[in-house]
């Protein structure tokens, strides 16, 4: 989840911010400290960036129909 809120606070950043702030890499921090085996952060990694993926391109979609509605009216 940690990816998932974090990617796309960074996506907003980056989208709406002309320096963007540096990145987190919390589940690295997790691996070097041995809290969590490296199996449940790259699955954590791969369910974060879908999900990140998938609340951007609805964004995006949302954008652009507002745009086309806007265009239209």
């Amino acid at each position: 989840m940690a990816t998932a809120v974090y990617g796309f606070i960074a996506f907003l950043l980056i989208r709406h911010l002309k320096n963007p702030v540096g990145r987190v890499f919390v589940g690295i921090s997790r691996l070097y400290f041995k809290v969590e085996y490296p199996s449940d952060i790259t699955a954590g990694y791969v369910f974060g960036g879908v999900w990140l993926s998938l609340n951007i391109v609805l964004l995006e979609i949302n954008r652009l129909l507002r745009t086309a509605r806007a265009v239209n009216s």
